[in-house]
């Protein structure tokens, strides 16, 4: 336990499955290895939707694996702060670097406005983390406020972005929003959505998506895009509805809407200082996906957002 002084059993980890009419915080894994031995390796790539833009500096960070959690950042005094290293305030750029007894080393970066991170363990004793080699596993974060756990698929302890969630889920990939240009208003959404059973759904399948924004000058809500999509191929659908058009293909998850060549229906100021998005989306008639999910604009100009 020397040499993984830092890894401790998680207290109580918040399991919040993705709730309809409720914005929830969402964390994708596009990577996730494990060599849960004496010098063990931990590799993880994941990325985040949650409203907060925080100081990691002064916030809690961790990282679960089942029922544990290494705390990178927990008493916020100076033996934490020693190992964190803030590359950019502008765009909430950390690094984390901590070498462990006998040469082993712990790395983290984190992108706080992009909202994405990376952690890179090596030669370090893992051997607490041993458990099954395949199945579903609890992958969770948790920074500052925003916390997290999804229940992802582990196949000999990997994990890639194809493989599915134990429940459906919705992830927010990025979005490009243009308003008040008249015709040169557009919306895009490039979002993962995990349908474990999209054999089961008809050939035509309605997808709708919901779209509000709370700014500090301005906000709108209720802005609805509604596409018929067909069946393309056994996973994927697409489809176009006058200025919009969607896809997804629920076996890798990868989906996008675009609505462009038309004014958008909203009032926004042209000038904004954030924006906090919530996009909910619905597929099928009867309702099979209904999934939602919150997250802050990282890129903010006169009259566009990105994220």
């Amino acid at each position: 336990m020397k040499l993984w002084a830092c890894l401790v059993i998680a207290g109580s980890v918040v399991l919040a499955l993705s709730q309809p009419c409720r914005a929830q915080n969402s964390v994708y894994y596009r990577l996730f290895k494990l060599k849960p031995t004496q010098r063990g390796k931990l590799k993880a790539k994941f990325y985040y939707n949650s409203v907060e833009f925080p100081d990691i500096l002064s916030s809690i960070v961790t990282l679960s694996f089942n029922e544990y959690t290494y705390v990178f950042n927990q008493t916020n005094d100076i033996s934490d702060m020693f190992y964190w290293r803030r590359r950019s305030k502008l765009n909430g750029i950390y690094r984390y670097q901590r070498w462990m007894d006998k040469g082993g080393r712990v790395k983290m970066l984190i992108n706080a406005r992009k909202q994405w991170g990376t952690v890179d363990m090596k030669g370090v004793n893992l051997l607490a983390l041993s458990t099954n080699r395949t199945g579903i596993h609890s992958l969770g974060l948790q920074i500052s406020g925003m916390q997290k756990t999804e229940r992802v698929k582990l196949v000999g302890y990997k994990h890639a972005g194809p493989m599915p969630y134990e429940t459906n889920f919705f992830f927010v990939d990025g979005l490009t929003m243009r308003y008040n240009k008249g015709p040169a208003d557009m919306l895009l959404i490039r979002f993962i959505a995990k349908y474990n059973a999209p054999q089961s759904l008809p050939n035509t399948v309605p997808a709708t998506f919901v779209v509000d924004g709370q700014g500090q000058v301005s906000s709108f809500s209720g802005l609805t895009f509604t596409v018929p999509m067909t069946r393309q191929t056994k996973v994927s659908f697409a489809g176009q509805s006058g200025p919009v058009r969607t896809m997804v293909n629920f076996k890798t998850g990868k989906g996008v809407m675009v609505y462009k060549k038309q004014a958008l229906p909203i009032t926004l100021a042209p000038m904004q200082t954030n924006m906090v998005f919530t996009v909910r989306a619905t597929f099928g008639a009867p309702v099979v996906f209904d999934e939602q999910t919150a997250f802050r604009a990282g890129y903010v100009r006169p009259n566009y957002f990105r994220y």
